[in-house]
Parts: C-alpha cells; sequence; structure tokens
C-alpha cells in the first residue's frame, strides 16, 4: 500500500516556511536567512538509534511527516527542488498536489544497476548558482549519497556562502497550525480525563478504606 502523504498540511507548511523566509529581514526569528538567496536542507544515512535527533531531520519529518533518508531539498524563492531515489519519488510527487507555494521539481537518481542520470549534476549546478546559502553547517550527514555530493561540489569552480539557518528551522517548527492545535486540545482533553479519573479513584479509595478497616476489625 503507498505511503499517503497529508499534501494539504505540506502544502500549508510549505507556505509559512516561504512566507517567513521571505519576510524574514522584519522578523529576528528568521533573521538568520534574511540575506540567504536559498536553503538547503540535506538528508543522508538514517542516524544510529544511540544518536540524538538531528535538526534537519526533525525538520525535514515536520515538513513532509516522515523522514526521507538520502534526500535533498534545495529551497529557491522560485522553486523547491528534490533530488531523491526513484522509490521515495513516487511519494514525494504527491507534494505537487497539496497546493505548494511555490513549483515542485523532483531529480530521481538512477537505479544502482542502471547508468548514472543526470539529477546530482543538475542539483549541484542549482546549488552553486547561488551566492549565499542557508545549510545546517552544524550537522554532518554520512552515507554514499553525501559522499557524491560532497565530491560533486569539490569538483564546482564557484561554491556558495554558507549561514546558518539552525535557528530559522527551530522557529518554523515552533509555529503551531490547526493541526497541531487540534492534536493538543485532543491530548490535553485526555489529560484532563485521566487527571480526573485518578482523582476519582483517590476519592474512592478514602472513602472505600475506613469502610474496609471497619469490616475487618469484627
Amino acid at each position: 500500500m503507498q505511503v499517503q502523504l497529508n499534501k494539504q498540511l505540506i502544502g500549508s507548511r510549505l507556505k509559512n516556511v516561504y512566507d517567513g523566509w521571505r519576510n524574514a529581514s522584519q522578523n529576528d526569528e528568521y533573521g538568520s536567512i534574511a540575506d540567504a538567496e536559498a536553503l538547503l536542507l540535506l538528508s543522508g544515512d538514517p542516524a544510529g538509534e544511540d544518536e540524538p535527533v538531528r535538526k534537519g531531520t526533525a525538520f525535514q519529518t515536520w515538513l513532509l511527516g516522515y523522514e526521507f533518508p538520502s534526500t535533498l531539498l534545495l529551497f529557491q524563492k522560485d522553486k523547491l527542488l528534490i533530488l531523491c531515489s526513484a522509490s521515495k519519488a513516487k511519494f514525494l510527487h504527491q507534494i505537487k498536489e497539496g497546493n505548494p507555494p511555490v513549483p515542485v521539481e523532483i531529480l530521481v537518481q538512477a537505479k544502482a544497476k542502471e547508468p548514472p542520470s543526470d539529477a546530482l549534476p543538475k542539483f549541484v549546478e542549482a546549488y552553486t548558482s547561488f551566492k549565499r546559502f542557508g545549510s545546517l553547517m552544524k550537522e554532518a550527514c554520512t552515507g554514499k549519497l553525501m559522499t557524491e555530493w560532497e565530491q560533486g561540489v569539490s569538483k564546482a569552480d564557484k561554491k556558495p556562502e554558507l549561514v546558518d539557518m539552525a535557528p530559522a528551522l527551530s522557529a518554523f517548527m515552533a509555529v503551531k497550525d490547526e493541526e497541531e492545535m487540534v492534536c493538543s486540545r485532543i491530548a490535553s482533553g485526555s489529560q484532563r480525563s485521566s487527571n480526573a479519573q485518578r482523582r476519582n479513584a483517590s476519592i474512592r479509595r478514602q472513602i472505600l478504606l475506613p469502610l474496609c478497616l471497619f469490616t475487618t476489625s469484627f
């Protein structure tokens, strides 16, 4: 069964990202990307179970609903460029149906036994066409795709300046959208119900305990 992405929610969160980015010079929370011409989100092999969750993984999961390892996202002012495998592309194509704020282009890598495609060179070319990039500078991703990516960038004649976009990503994820607010209300209601059940149980114990003591005294 094919995984169904929440296309409307992804479109809504993408809009929040682009709106925040475009108005970053007027909002200190997004100030780290105010001068960035594009944003780059890298994802290599999954982290080990004993490793802390990377901010890039957290942001990708917040945005897409799932973790997509070995997938690169390049946010341009007028387009979202995605580099991924053919299997992941089947799922990520759904983003185009969710009314995204910018066109979405997916570059599909060749399968293991197929001749190399031009997907990675195109992605590298798009990356090196900008002068200033937002990136998670303190995170290091590993894996086959990351090795190929680093090799491709190292051969480029020019490389953009990088700025740390971590503060902005944290600010994006901190904004509660309608779905999160509904979940929070449900969780809050469940907590109140649970608290009420515990209070009632405590009251019952306070009532029954003296009765039990009274009965057993005879």
